[in-house]
């Protein structure tokens, strides 16, 4: 099958049209920031879900305040209903992206592909993976690890 490329705003619209229709939309994640869980070219399949029902661990796809479409990870939430806000990260980033509000939520990651990891099969197990990776020595270790494996190179 091709690939089709499309800007933001398109990808946008699509979704939305998508999401309201009541149907779920598959593409693939381009970049690296969400590493080792998911990686460039793995399927991301996004279903609507109101930001109250987001948890921490979940990966959610949101429009930035510059407009970027990005799926990063829920580290940390605040507040209540309309009050609510997120914090994200993407897996391999050293930061947060900030914290960001339920409008800007555009769905969840519902299922995660093509290669189907084997933690991916069962919930529980996945949900023991993002809670140890949320730990902040597991993530220093992780970078430790990715910059000696570089320095190698």
């Amino acid at each position: 099958m091709p690939e089709i490329s499309i800007d933001n705003s398109e990808f946008k619209h699509l979704l939305t049209q998508v999401l309201a229709a009541g149907s779920e939309l598959t593409f693939r994640a381009k970049g690296e920031s969400m590493r080792p869980f998911i990686d460039d070219g793995d399927a991301l399949t996004i279903r609507l879900v109101a930001a109250e029902e987001t948890r921490v661990g979940d990966v959610v796809l949101y429009e930035s305040e510059t407009g970027r479409i990005l799926a990063h990870r829920v580290i940390k939430t605040t507040g209540r209903h309309d009050q609510r806000l997120l914090l994200v990260q993407g897996d391999a980033l050293p930061n947060p992206d900030g914290w960001i509000r339920p409008e800007q939520v555009l769905g969840k990651a519902n299922l995660l592909g093509p290669k189907n990891r084997w933690y991916l099969a069962n919930p529980a197990i996945h949900r023991l993976l993002v809670w140890l990776w949320l730990m902040p020595i597991t993530r220093r270790i992780y970078y430790m690890l990715a910059a000696l494996k570089s320095g190698i190179r």
